[in-house]
């Protein structure tokens, strides 16, 4: 793959192309917690194994909002961005929607499925492409969280910033 147009070109007519899916991974207690340390939410459904024990039967949840951001560290194992001999800056340009189906626990694995929805080129060699991430979990066939995640690529040599002004 030579240039960032080489990738995206096909894909604007071809919506629904898996880019792939992840390892199982998990988002064990320590990581929650050092999420929920920098989110300030120190709420016992997520940081406290006892009191969830001992009130709920169950192991602590995963903070949804930690499964959220791991796409994009999850992205970069599937190549994203992507891989051509050009540069290829990236922007995370938002969420059109994000809809959590249900709870996870810190010991369940879990695993990132990518598929392009929709690329849209905003103007020569600048793509905003919609992704479908797909939160699953081993042994559940239905998400446990889904996004519409929107992605900005664009490569820098061209002189522009995402929003369209001149480098100086």
């Amino acid at each position: 793959m030579n240039r960032i147009e080489d990738y995206f070109e096909p894909l604007k007519n071809n919506p629904g192309v898996e880019i792939g899916v992840t390892d199982w991974f998990l988002l064990d207690q320590p990581k929650n917690d050092v999420f929920l340390h920098l989110a300030q939410d120190f709420q016992s459904i997520y940081s406290d194994p006892v009191w969830c024990n001992e009130h709920l039967h169950i192991e602590p949840l995963v903070h949804p909002f930690l499964m959220l951001s791991m796409h994009a560290g999850e992205e970069h194992k599937l190549g994203i961005p992507i891989r051509t001999t050009q540069q290829v800056a990236t922007f995370n340009y938002g969420y059109d929607q994000v809809s959590w189906h249900r709870p996870v626990d810190v010991r369940t694995p879990i695993r990132v499925r990518i598929t392009i929805n929709q690329v849209h080129e905003k103007r020569p060699r600048h793509y905003l492409v919609s992704m479908q991430i797909l939160w699953e979990t081993k042994g559940n066939n239905e998400p446990a969280l889904e996004a519409s995640a929107l992605q900005y690529f664009w490569p820098p040599e061209d002189g522009h910033s995402v929003w369209g002004e001149r480098k100086q």
